[in-house]
């Protein structure tokens, strides 16, 4: 029996709705909720506390945390003092005036310097 098949007294055309599905989703009142939502935290509604707030937790989570690639180390300095260092991947850490982090390239152990000039060191084929 086709879907489509005259007689069967029910409506059976997929793409009309059978009514025991519930309501769809509205998506325009959604949009509408959300844009009110940040009309009244930024237009006064709220107040400016809120809006204030709402930025200060967005800073908070978007600087409390570092990636470090796989070839560096993260070092950690907190008020400008060692504290620690990081492994590469993701890392977690306190925000930006607590906590700061610079990335270090690991030395290799394939890696020699000369005495003269440590600073620049070549990689070479063999360890020593």
């Amino acid at each position: 029996m086709a879907w489509n098949e005259p007689g069967s007294g029910k409506q059976r055309d997929p793409w009309k709705d059978s009514g025991g599905g519930g309501p769809s989703p509205d998506f325009d009142a959604l949009l509408r909720r959300i844009g009110a939502f940040f009309n009244r935290l930024f237009s006064g509604g709220g107040g400016p506390g809120v809006a204030i707030l709402a930025i200060a937790l967005v800073w908070v989570a978007w600087d409390s945390s570092a990636i470090i690639k796989a070839n560096e180390s993260g070092v950690v300095l907190r008020f400008g003092l060692y504290a620690r260092e990081m492994a590469p991947g993701f890392n977690l850490k306190w925000p930006r005036p607590i906590e700061t982090v610079s990335p270090t390239l690991k030395r290799s152990p394939l890696m020699t310097c000369s005495e003269s000039t440590p600073d620049r060191c070549a990689p070479t084929m063999y360890s020593k």
